[in-house]
């Protein structure tokens, strides 16, 4: 289950965030995701705007993982996140939550919600 970290935090990657064949590889074929916004996404709908996001280079802070079993084929991967401007300072705060699934042998995305955190990572230690 470890890898599940690891294929999270390549989701977070700026070039990586803007391949196709990665996110449908990773994104599983029913993923839904209530985004930052409180809007709900579908795969199709995620792909298409990371990938036309031409220039847009977002880096991520991210801490806290805490990843667990939810059935023998399914985990719950929490932790907190953060964009990180270009200057360094970081804003849009949240609490991030995945659900992955093991099928056909790999992990996939199944749902990813991020919560808004007003007032950041002080008020969430």
């Amino acid at each position: 289950m470890q890898e599940v970290i690891e294929l999270e935090k390549r989701l977070l990657e700026p070039a990586i965030r803007r391949s196709r064949p990665l996110h449908e590889s990773l994104l599983h074929p029913e993923f839904v995701e209530i985004g930052y916004s409180g809007t709900e996404y579908t795969r199709e709908d995620v792909i298409v705007s990371l990938v036309s996001c031409s220039g847009i280079e977002d880096k991520f802070f991210t801490r806290d993982f805490s990843l667990g079993p939810v059935t023998e084929s399914l985990c719950l991967l929490t932790y907190k996140s953060a964009s990180v401007q270009e200057l360094g300072e970081m804003h849009r705060f949240a609490i991030r939550s995945s659900i992955w699934k093991f099928e056909g042998g790999r992990w996939q995305l199944r749902f990813h919600q991020a919560t808004p955190v007003v007032e950041g990572f002080s008020t969430i230690t």
